[in-house]
Parts: C-alpha cells; sequence; structure tokens
C-alpha cells in the first residue's frame, strides 16, 4: 500500500508536469514581451524598418508606410530598401549598410528618398544589426527620421540669407555692424569701404572709435552708447577717412541679435557736400 501511495504522490508531482507549466509560463512572457515590442514598434514616430542579409525589407511600421508614401505593407515588404533612395545615394548607402553589418551600428547618415507620388523627402537613418540566440546575423533594423520641414526651413533660411547679403552689399549707404558689448566692428559692406576709403579688412576687427576723428572720441563713445540705450533714431556725427578727410555723416541706428550677439547696425549716410567743414 505504502509503495502505491508513493506512486501515486510521484505522479500528482511529476516533473514533466512542473517543467510543461514552466515552459507555459515562459512562453505566455515571451509573449507578452513581444506584444509589447510590436507595440512599441508600430506606435514609434519614426520609420522603422527592418531588412535582410540582402538588403530586402522583410517588415515595417505604420510610420514607414506614410513617411516613404506607400499605402499597404505589401508595397514595401520584399522590396530592396536602397531602391527607395535618389540614385545619387544609393552606391553610399550600400556602403553603409556593409559597413552597418560590420560594426553593429551607424547613426544620423542623412539620404534623400523619393516617393511614389514624387515628392523628395529628406531624412535621417540610424542602423543596428539584429542577431539571433546564437548569434547569427539576420539582417538591420533601419529607423528612419522625417526631416523634411526642417530641411526646407534650413533652405528658406539660406535663401533669406542670400537675398539679405545681396541688399547688404549694395545698398546705397554704409552699413557697418559693431557689437554692442565691446564696440568692435565685425562686418561693413562695400559703400562703407568706398566711405572710409578702406578694404573691409581695415574695417572689421577695429574698434569703432577708428572710424571717427581722434579729438571726437570722447562725443562719439557718448553717442554710441545713447544709440544702444535710448534708441536714438539718427545722430550726426563726423568720421574720418584713411586719407585723412574728415567727412560728416548721419548714422541711423538699430538693435539685432544674430545668433545670440546683440549688434548695433549703423547706416551712414554722407552729408558732407550739404556742410561747411
Amino acid at each position: 500500500m505504502k509503495k502505491d501511495k508513493k506512486a501515486k504522490e510521484l505522479k500528482e508531482f511529476s516533473p514533466a508536469e512542473c517543467n510543461i507549466g514552466e515552459c507555459r509560463r515562459i512562453e505566455n512572457e515571451i509573449k507578452e514581451r513581444e506584444d509589447k515590442l510590436a507595440g512599441v514598434f508600430q506606435s514609434s514616430p519614426d520609420a522603422i524598418v527592418v531588412i535582410d542579409t540582402h538588403e530586402n525589407i522583410i517588415e515595417c511600421n505604420k510610420r514607414a508606410l506614410v513617411i516613404l508614401g506607400y499605402k499597404t505593407e505589401k508595397e514595401l515588404i520584399g522590396k530592396n530598401g536602397v531602391s527607395f533612395l535618389a540614385r545619387k545615394d544609393r552606391q553610399r548607402a550600400r556602403k553603409n549598410i556593409k559597413e552597418a553589418f560590420r560594426k553593429g551600428m551607424l547613426n544620423n547618415i542623412g539620404y534623400t528618398v523619393l516617393s511614389p507620388d514624387g515628392r523628395t523627402i529628406y531624412v535621417l537613418i540610424s542602423v543596428s544589426r539584429l542577431r539571433n540566440a546564437l548569434g547569427k546575423t539576420l539582417g538591420l533594423m533601419v529607423i528612419v527620421k522625417d526631416i523634411t520641414e526642417y530641411k526646407r526651413a534650413e533652405e528658406t533660411l539660406r535663401e533669406s540669407e542670400i537675398k539679405f547679403r545681396l541688399a547688404f552689399e549694395n545698398a546705397h549707404d554704409a552699413i557697418i555692424w559693431a557689437d554692442v558689448k565691446t564696440g568692435e566692428l565685425i562686418d561693413c559692406n562695400k559703400t562703407a569701404e568706398l566711405l572710409f576709403e578702406k578694404p573691409k579688412n581695415q574695417i572689421v576687427g577695429h574698434h569703432q572709435t577708428t572710424l571717427h576723428p581722434p579729438q571726437a572720441k570722447d562725443y562719439c563713445i557718448r553717442m554710441f552708447k545713447r544709440q544702444i540705450y535710448s534708441n536714438t533714431p539718427s545722430v550726426e556725427i563726423p568720421i574720418i577717412t584713411k586719407s585723412g578727410k574728415i567727412k560728416i555723416v548721419t548714422i541711423a541706428s538699430s538693435l539685432v541679435q544674430i545668433k545670440g550677439r546683440k549688434i548695433i547696425q549703423g547706416v551712414f549716410r554722407d552729408i558732407t557736400e550739404h556742410k561747411d567743414i
């Protein structure tokens, strides 16, 4: 009887049953983690594409469809990942893919993508190598960040800077920039070179007082400060040219901030011919 009872107990608490229960628990945990990863994968604000060792797309998230301009996963799955890039970027992309497989990771590489509807999309791509539990390389996970709006804003800013520089250089009046704190001259236009009879490199880098006659130095310093702190619209003041000629100008000033630096811009208009010097 004791033998039968012991056999029954062993049957009820068999290692096989315990292993099955443990396996089920592990399977449930794995499934839960996979579900969480899938949620992160699909809810990412960036496009995520997985390519195999042959550069072909084997998986993508919903954001990838939006950024790349496609409607269904079927339009992407199976296609070569490099084929979505502009032709000028493809050779470089293939080199980067080989490098990513070798190094394991590459970050923030800029490419141009051509969507099926003809749009040009600018992206930053980060790549990481995917391996299985045995260490075998399966492919690459590619994260694609859409920077099109930023790129276009950058281009607009660049165009504005070009237009400003053209207007600055071709203005009829002399324009000079000085640092508010130090009084150092940091830029001038071509008309300023003509007015002071000096090339730009003999104006920029010097103190603003070098534009004026030595005997008027104290007065010019007071006027410079007055234009900064009281926002005086215009002052009449003497300047001195390289040849030593004294001229009378009006200076219309305005305060601007460029790249975090406070600048006073002075627009110099020569009124010497209207004065009795």
